[in-house]
């Protein structure tokens, strides 16, 4: 083969390789990027509510224990 016909196939190539990574790969890391943000604000969230109640519980437990202490 000619080097022209080489450097034409190599650009048809490369131009379907770049055409299939914007159409199709870049979409799809960003989509999984939004997934994981919204995920780990899920979960940050949910960290939140469950700190507030183990707290909530953790002083009722000692309020609990220096009634059963006073009593006795």
């Amino acid at each position: 083969m000619t080097l022209g016909a080489q450097i034409t196939g190599l650009f048809i190539g490369f131009f379907s390789f770049y055409y299939y990574t914007v159409k199709f790969v870049i979409p799809n890391v960003l989509e999984i990027n939004k997934l994981r943000v919204k995920k780990l604000s899920q979960n940050t969230t949910e960290k939140t509510v469950i700190e507030k109640e183990v707290n909530q519980f953790l002083k009722l437990v000692n309020y609990k224990l220096k009634v059963f202490i006073q009593k006795n």
